[in-house]
């Protein structure tokens, strides 16, 4: 069992969590710098931050043992982000500007999470999982990545539908594709029956992980409150619970 962690969700520089902030960049340096090579961002006090941190962005971070296990940040694609200001050419059909539609970025995880032979029941797939659950409760609609294209077909095994916005490029030797994909209830389906780990943000199920949650008010970006979303999810588990008896 791989234990016990907790799981932030912190919108923009919210003080209460510097500590997790800065172990998240300091992650993000070790992740994409040390690891992944990307030297462009190298700073020398080993902290990877860039322009698109910004007050609206919300920062997924996973912590067990004092360590970030997982981390991924969401950003509005009606102000600046990455794809548009830095690989707008990945973009050919257009670069998205939606108040629906948030760009998803620095998805990564610690390099012992990712080969312990739990496939999506893992620290990858709570990510997943919670970023989506992000997007459902603040109504977004669609997400908008940049990465290998590997992940146009995972992203289809987890019940997305992904949309490439122009043809893979190389970008630092490694090809890029950027993508557009929607965002529906049907996927916590879809996760569910991969067994992708749940926590208390999405009900009280058991699995393999138990997870501790921040406040949730730390993302509030003036939607609808959990309880609204619990009982639409409640409604949506319902109505297939009816279908499998009908079939």
């Amino acid at each position: 069992m791989w234990g016990k962690a907790m799981l932030y969700l912190v919108k923009g520089s919210d003080r209460r969590f510097k500590n997790e902030l800065d172990m998240a960049f300091q992650f993000r340096h070790e992740a994409f710098v040390e690891e992944a090579g990307w030297e462009d961002l190298r700073h020398a006090n080993s902290i990877e931050s860039d322009q698109f941190d910004t007050d609206d962005t919300v920062h997924v971070i996973l912590i067990k043992d004092g360590r970030v296990q997982a981390y991924s940040r969401l950003n509005p694609t009606m102000k600046p982000h990455l794809l548009s200001e830095v690989y707008p050419q990945l973009a050919s059909r257009g670069v998205p500007r939606d108040h629906n539609a948030w760009e998803w970025s620095r998805m990564g995880t610690a390099k012992h999470g990712r080969s312990d032979g739990h496939g999506w029941n893992s620290p990858i797939g709570l990510l997943l999982r919670c970023v989506t659950y992000v997007a459902v409760k603040n109504h977004i609609k669609s997400l908008v990545w940049q990465a290998h294209p590997v992940w146009i077909t995972r992203a289809f095994e987890l019940g997305f539908n992904p949309e490439p916005l122009g043809l893979p490029q190389r970008i630092a030797g490694e090809r890029v594709v950027a993508t557009r994909m929607n965002v529906e209830l049907d996927v916590f389906r879809v996760m569910d029956s991969l067994n992708v780990p749940r926590t208390d943000l999405h009900d009280s199920a058991s699995s393999e992980f138990s997870y501790l949650v921040a406040p949730v008010s730390t993302v509030e970006l003036g939607v609808p409150n959990d309880e609204h979303l619990m009982e639409v999810l409640r409604q949506v588990s319902s109505n297939q619970s009816r279908r499998n008896q009908a079939g």
